[in-house]
């Protein structure tokens, strides 16, 4: 290397130190800025959300207990009735619905040739209720297998 090598090496070094010392830390003080400043904010603000569901969950359990007493007081101020005896439902219409299908020759312990017929019924009734003011409504299906012997 020659003696201007050296001098441009020695230019160059001094400019970028003039250039890049003033970034050295930058980054760590930054960080560290940062790092402060979240400690002080979000320390409070979590708590404040925790106050204010804290109170809002002890709202909501005042209301709901008070609520549970208002209702059981209504409850035990209505007048019951000295003749307690229900009502008898009201019937208001009753139908049967039916379906026979013929399952052909079957045979019976592999031998005994039977004829098969099978129904299938549906009844449905419906009452209605004064005391409640409702109807009610039964659907009770049923199957019949029906056996018819060859003689």
């Amino acid at each position: 290397m020659n003696d201007s090598d050296n001098k441009i090496d020695i230019l160059i070094s001094r400019h970028l130190g003039k250039q890049l010392d003033r970034h050295v830390g930058r980054a760590q003080r930054a960080f560290l800025a940062e790092v402060s400043q979240r400690r002080r904010w979000y320390i409070p603000r979590y708590w404040a959300v925790a106050a204010v569901l804290l109170i809002a969950a002890t709202l909501a359990g005042v209301f709901a207990l008070k609520n549970l007493f208002t209702a059981t007081q209504r409850d035990q101020t209505q007048i019951i009735p000295t003749n307690s005896e229900p009502q008898p439902l009201m019937l208001i219409a009753q139908t049967v619905a039916w379906q026979t299908t013929d399952d052909g020759t079957v045979m019976m312990n592999g031998d005994v040739p039977i004829h098969q017929l099978r129904r299938r019924v549906v009844e449905k009734i419906k009452w209605y209720d004064a005391e409640r003011n409702t109807t009610i409504e039964l659907h009770r299906p049923q199957e019949q297998v029906m056996l018819i012997g060859y003689w």
